[in-house]
């Protein structure tokens, strides 16, 4: 195959992202995973879901929570257009690999002949991560360059089930192809101190692993751990 241009793709697979589309839209971590794109030419954006939505639907979405980040007073319009022509759909069963198949379909269509790397990000209920992470691996990866896949914490409930997601994960990927993350690093005030320390040259050499054993952030908010109650609860019950 030719390899022109590298694609870089990301596919967003949530079971709740676009049904519950209201309680995600105060969540930054959802859209975090899209906005860096800004920075690279050749990308599509994939959302998937067993919601019917056309591509403008999630076009819309998208617009109506996209800014700015450097400068919010920035004429953006040309910048937002041009990276919302490059998000698209997919409605299909999350736990199948007739939908990974559609996805993956979808996927070759927008590619071409390029010779493209995938992203996945599984943005799903810790209870959904094996059901949609084994039949993407059947059938949503590329065969013409690097797949990766992203997961969100927690990573199982007790550490016999961080082991069995590990080990079931390890069957399908390599241990390099998985990304493990915590969205609260999408925080401002985390990103904030990157920006302290490489826009000044008395931190910049300072600040480094060599120097630093470990940083505590703590964040102190009022509001109530209601809607974090699923993962709290199964904590609590598995000491």
């Amino acid at each position: 195959m030719t390899n022109l241009k590298v694609y870089h793709l990301f596919a967003l697979l949530s079971l709740e992202l676009l049904a519950n589309w209201q309680e995600v839209k105060s969540s930054q971590h959802y859209l975090l995973c899209i906005t860096v794109v800004f920075f690279l030419r050749n990308v599509a954006i994939f959302g998937y879901s067993r919601k019917t939505l056309a591509d403008e639907d999630l076009r819309s979405m998208i617009e109506a929570n996209l800014t700015c980040r450097v400068d919010h007073h920035e004429n953006c319009e040309e910048k937002l257009n041009e990276f919302l022509k490059r998000t698209y759909y997919v409605d299909a069963g999350h736990d199948n690999k007739d939908g990974m198949a559609k996805l993956n379909s979808k996927m070759a269509q927008i590619e071409g002949i390029c010779a493209a790397n995938r992203i996945f990000y599984l943005a799903v209920p810790q209870e959904a991560l094996l059901d949609v992470a084994l039949p993407l691996s059947d059938s949503a990866q590329t065969k013409h360059g690097w797949n990766r896949i992203i997961i969100e914490k927690p990573f199982g409930f007790t550490s016999l089930s961080s082991q069995r997601v590990t080990q079931s994960l390890l069957s399908r990927f390599e241990e390099k192809q998985i990304y493990r993350i915590d969205h609260l690093l999408g925080k401002d005030l985390i990103e904030n101190l990157t920006v302290l320390r490489f826009s000044n040259l008395v931190f910049e050499p300072l600040w480094s692993r060599k120097y630093i054993r470990n940083v505590q952030v703590v964040f102190s908010e009022e509001t109530s751990a209601e809607t974090q109650g699923r993962v709290l609860w199964k904590l609590r019950d598995n000491p």
